[in-house]
């Protein structure tokens, strides 16, 4: 039996006298902490909670426990040591963004959710990037389309039993494949399979905790399209085996820290990167968005004339890998800037490359819209045929 309190009225008092310090605690400590130089770690993507106005009268309390949330020392700590017991402890994830497989590998949610969501319309938007292709091509231009495969075409040794949209993703996937390699157009480069058997040689193209190719991939995608650019020098191509860290955007997702080290290459044909400066404006993620132009001097092999890589984030994390091919070389990430501007570099190239990551071909790309497949047509000084966009 257990025994009942002799005193209710002071036990009473007792957890009210908790309650109020703990409160007073949550509400007080951060300014006590911010007194003492201790800061908070801003571990969310927006602003913290501006102090509260105590002019305001009343009124003020309203913000006052968002405020002192955002200001808690350690609550950075705290958050990520919950990720971390969820994930390593309990095998659970944080978010229904990220799929877990095996041996470490996290995949994107959206690869399946986006093959189901847009797999009529697939193939006529592939067909639509290689028109954009044949008008560039038909200017006198070199030009090279691809598109990046997900890492869940690649690393399908690792995928779970479930995935999102079930049969629907799985099936859209496999179709989107199909179509890809389908392709004959010569202007297409197809690296899905290499990338496969670089996988089932355990050379980890992708990083396990990170959406993109590692800079093994990056060099598979650089060795193929230098080859196919330049077949007479291809065997100049050497990748260096060396190794890589870093923060995989996956594990971001679940407010895990860990870096990864993974295996990495360092690609050359020969003479010395110079990256030109320029300025960063950087997102939450450290990403820039802004244009790249590199030149390749001394000793080379790399492509001559001016050359355009026209890409999402897979082109910019494999940039390492591909600066080296192209001895007059700038980077424009798609969609990060205008229709216009975009045209205009087009026109100024020699070479184009366009790629695009698989779950998004059958998106609404600039790629795809028939305006901007107009006006690079006019600005190349190509007629269109009849029935074109």
């Amino acid at each position: 039996m257990v025994e009942q309190p002799k005193h209710p009225g002071a036990a009473r008092r007792v957890r009210t006298v908790l309650a109020a310090l703990v409160a007073f605690g949550f509400v007080f400590c951060p300014a006590v902490a911010h007194l003492l130089g201790v800061r908070p770690q801003a571990i969310e993507n927006r602003p913290p909670a501006p102090r509260p106005d105590f002019s305001t009268g009343w009124a003020a309390l309203d913000n006052v426990s968002a405020w002192a949330t955002d200001q808690l020392p350690g609550r950075a700590q705290a958050v990520h040591a919950n990720s971390w017991i969820a994930y390593h402890g309990l095998r659970e994830l944080t978010t229904d963004k990220v799929v877990r497989g095996d041996d470490g590998y996290l995949f994107l949610a959206d690869d399946w959710d986006h093959a189901c969501q847009f797999k009529t319309r697939y193939p006529s938007y592939l067909a639509r990037i290689l028109d954009l292709a044949q008008i560039i091509h038909d200017s006198g231009r070199r030009v090279v389309f691809t598109v990046a495969p997900d890492k869940s075409s690649v690393a399908t040794d690792q995928l779970p039993g479930r995935v999102p949209t079930g049969g629907c993703g799985r099936s859209a996937i496999a179709g989107e494949q199909r179509v890809i390699k389908s392709m004959t157009s010569p202007l297409h480069l197809d690296i899905l399979a290499p990338l496969q058997q670089a996988q089932a040689k355990g050379l980890q193209p992708y990083w396990r905790t990170d959406t993109h190719w590692s800079t093994v991939g990056a060099s598979i995608y650089g060795q193929q399209l230098y080859s196919m650019l330049a077949p007479q020098q291809a065997s100049s191509f050497r990748a260096t085996a060396a190794t890589a860290t870093r923060h995989g955007d996956l594990f971001a997702l679940n407010g895990l820290t860990s870096p990864e080290r993974a295996p990495s290459r360092e690609v050359s044909v020969g003479g010395t990167v110079h990256l030109d400066a320029f300025d960063k404006t950087f997102d939450g993620g450290g990403e820039y968005y802004g244009p790249q132009h590199w030149t390749v001097s001394g000793p080379t092999n790399a492509l001559p004339g001016r050359t355009l890589l026209l890409g999402d984030s897979f082109t910019y994390y494999g940039l390492d890998a591909l600066r080296p091919l192209f001895a007059d070389g700038s980077f424009y990430w798609t969609h990060h800037f205008s229709q216009a501007d975009t045209v205009a570099q087009i026109k100024a190239s020699d070479t184009v490359v366009i790629e695009v990551v698989e779950r998004w071909v059958g998106t609404k790309t600039m790629f795809v819209d028939p305006k901007f497949q107009r006006a690079t047509a006019k600005a190349l000084g190509v007629s269109l045929a009849a029935g074109s966009p």
